[in-house]
């Protein structure tokens, strides 16, 4: 009579010694693709529940479905034997909570890879390996290309990618009157852009915004001049972009001064001069 021996994680259970020269059956735990292995001298038969078994031959793959436990039955002669596995078909799933997105001379970005069994987590940053979820500094002008992959416990793998054109900040004024005209130069990160209405006498500042501001920064504005709404302004900034609407919508002579403090961790890291000319745009410094 032959007899069936289990092998469970190369661990031999106890049964006859006689036997474990004979019989083996492997398989893993957690797996995408279930197969269960094993060597026998006699007739093998299977179940995938334990009540029906027909003659089975290694390798064999129990019948499945949706993600789960799972249980198997093997028997030989008058020796059975169960174990159990989790099937895992379901690739992680990886999301931007923070698209990839230039900041100054840096693009940064912020994700999360959530899967039932977790693995491991790899980026790489125009083909070269890097850390994940770590600014990217001094990068060039040009396209270039993240690629996030990861695979989870059961070998199941997703791969995500994203492209990112890094161009030179620009502090940008544009004046909607039509004899005016675009004013653009090059500054560092962060960026100030306002629109502006003028005449001779007066201007009246239509928007003011600034851009690439790292979340947490404080802001000081102070106005000095004729027609300021508002003599000082501070504020934190709660997102990249950050609108000083507390300084619009009125008529600012000639002369007058806005000066804007950006402050980050306590040290001054920008800040611009705007100065209101007659019959011209905005001198933005």
């Amino acid at each position: 009579m032959s007899r069936l021996v289990i092998v469970v994680a190369s661990v031999l259970l106890a049964f006859p010694a006689a036997a474990r020269a004979q019989s083996g059956v492997s398989w893993s735990p957690l797996t995408n693709d279930p197969v269960v292995t094993f060597t026998s001298n006699g007739t093998v038969e299977c179940s995938n529940d334990g009540v029906t078994y027909a003659a089975c031959t290694s390798p064999w793959r129990p019948t499945v479905g949706a993600d789960g436990k799972y249980a198997f039955y093997l028997r030989d002669s008058a020796v059975p034997f169960s174990g159990t596995f989790t099937l895992d078909r379901t690739p992680p799933a990886i999301a931007f909570t923070a698209e990839p997105a230039q900041r100054g001379r840096s693009v940064t970005y912020a994700l999360t890879v959530d899967d039932a069994h977790p693995g491991s987590t790899g980026c790489t940053w125009d083909g070269a390996a890097a850390p994940c979820g770590t600014a990217i500094d001094n990068v060039a002008d040009g396209d270039h290309t993240l690629v996030v992959h990861a695979v989870d416990g059961a070998g199941n793998a997703t791969t995500v990618t994203r492209t990112v054109s890094v161009v030179t900040p620009q502090v940008t004024h544009v004046d909607p009157k039509p004899e005016g005209g675009v004013l653009s130069t090059t500054a560092s990160s962060p960026s100030a852009k306002l629109t502006s209405t003028h005449t001779r006498r007066w201007t009246r500042l239509r928007s003011l915004t600034l851009r690439d501001v790292e979340i947490g920064t404080a802001i000081k504005a102070a106005c000095n001049g004729k027609g300021c709404p508002k003599r000082a302004l501070r504020l934190t900034a709660t997102k990249t972009s950050v609108s000083l609407a507390g300084l619009t919508g009125r008529k600012l002579a000639p002369g007058t001064v806005i000066k804007i403090t950006l402050s980050a961790k306590g040290k001054v890291t920008r800040t611009f001069t705007i100065t209101i000319r007659a019959t011209r745009a905005p001198r933005v410094s």
